[in-house]
């Protein structure tokens, strides 16, 4: 629902006529109206009937106070205002988020009906945060789980509790020793490893809008990390198997592939990352 309302100037010289709406990422200037409130709030009328309106909609609250009375907050007042706002904005979730962990929901995670109801209803209206229009923490992905449950530092009690609430569930993960496996340039290298993690992006080489790569991540049972990049439509297709197993992360597998390269990064002096980059990966049955 769009909302109408009369504020005034940059100069506090007119009133001026404003839109907004919850999927906005700001709101709108219409025109200005005029420098006598009763000539700017019959203006307001006239133009929100033209967009479909009903008069009474608009906000004319602005008009109750002359432009001579006005006055214009400097820097200082609009750095304290914004503080302010922002502490009251923190404290506001974090209330709602702890009222809806208790209710056994993930204040993180919006369902399927929230979703609809943001596109919808302002979010300035607190029925849009009702306990139905977030998932359940039973739906929780074990990606999910395993990031909650391994967190170190808590940015507020809210992600403490959702900690507390992972942390048993958390998968027996082999930790990442950081170190290289196998050699450069052996093929048909056979390896027992981890299903660590996949993400899959559009592939910006390919004309099939449907193409897409698959970053995997798995750990060897000795705690190398080993990465690999594979087209969806490779040849023995390993990403749409590992994806019909419903492969999670913890879960165990062996595959089979060429070690490409050893690589090193280094994000900032002193860090050091090796992980181990195999191709032509092939999926390989277990009994």
């Amino acid at each position: 629902m769009t909302k109408f309302y009369i504020h005034y100037g940059q100069k506090v010289a007119m009133y001026t006529l404003w839109a907004d709406h919850p999927r906005w990422d700001k709101a709108q200037f219409i025109q200005n109206l005029s420098n006598d409130p009763k000539e700017a709030v019959k203006k307001a009328y006239i133009l929100a009937e033209q967009y479909g309106e009903k008069p009474d909609d608009v906000d004319i609250s602005e008009t109750k106070m002359s432009l001579n009375e006005i006055t214009r907050r400097n820097q200082e007042q609009i750095a304290i205002d914004e503080e302010k706002r922002k502490k009251e904005n923190i404290e506001n979730w974090l209330q709602r988020s702890l009222f809806l962990l208790e209710k056994n929901k993930n204040p993180f995670q919006t369902s399927d009906l929230g979703f609809w109801a943001q596109g919808n209803i302002d979010p300035r209206d607190k029925h849009i945060f009702e306990p139905d229009h977030y998932e359940s923490l039973e739906n929780l992905s074990l990606k999910d789980i395993n990031y909650w449950g391994t967190l170190g530092t808590f940015k507020s009690e809210v992600h403490k509790k959702m900690h507390e609430h992972c942390k048993p569930l958390v998968a027996d993960l082999v930790p990442n020793k950081n170190i290289h496996f196998g050699n450069v340039g052996d093929k048909k290298v056979r390896v027992r490893v981890q299903f660590i993690s996949v993400e899959v992006v559009d592939n910006p080489y390919s004309y099939n809008e449907h193409d897409s790569i698959s970053k995997f991540r798995f750990n060897t049972e000795d705690g190398a990390r080993i990465t690999a990049r594979v087209n969806s439509n490779n040849a023995g297709n390993f990403a749409n198997k590992t994806y019909d197993q419903r492969r999670q992360e913890g879960d165990w597998l062996t595959i089979e592939g060429t070690i490409k390269e050893h690589n090193v990064f280094e994000p900032e002096a002193g860090v050091v990352y090796n992980t181990t980059r195999m191709i032509r990966l092939k999926l390989i049955d277990e009994e």
